[in-house]
């Protein structure tokens, strides 16, 4: 429905920006469940959840940073955490933002580009995140005829 809206505000010849998840199968529905999880539970408990979850990715990448005796770096992913970014938040708040974050809409590149082009659009650029975390980014131009 969102991309209906968006699409009928597009005049002939305009650009549609699109970002969507990439829709990772079994991974985007683990962490479906992990929001709804998040979101369903009191207050009180969601940070344990939040560290649950957080905990192994942290882990990892601090060991990855030691093993290449680059301590201070992994430090400095918390204490300088978006520096330059304007994000207007901590690390750990991005972490309750991705957890908590609802509503977690998935799509593969195929399914938005099937969506768009019997309304006209055609792809000009896609950036994918084919494999990780992160939106796959579309610009879709709407062609000078629009029948829909």
């Amino acid at each position: 429905r969102a991309i209906d809206f968006a699409a009928a505000a597009v005049q002939p010849g305009g650009l549609l920006f699109i970002a969507l998840y990439n829709d990772q199968g079994w991974r985007s529905a683990k962490w479906l469940r992990i929001k709804q999880l998040y979101n369903r539970l009191p207050a009180a408990l969601r940070p344990l959840l939040v560290l649950s979850v957080v905990l192994p990715y942290e882990l990892r990448s601090l060991a990855a940073h030691l093993v290449r005796f680059m301590p201070m770096t992994y430090v400095r992913t918390w204490t300088h955490y978006g520096d330059g970014m304007g994000r207007g938040m901590n690390k750990w708040r991005d972490w309750i933002d991705w957890i908590g974050g609802l509503p977690f809409e998935v799509a593969t590149p195929d399914m938005v580009i099937d969506v768009l082009r019997p309304r006209g659009f055609a792809l000009q650029k896609l950036v994918t995140r084919l494999g990780g975390w992160g939106c796959n980014e579309f610009v879709f131009r709407r062609s000078l005829r629009v029948e829909d």
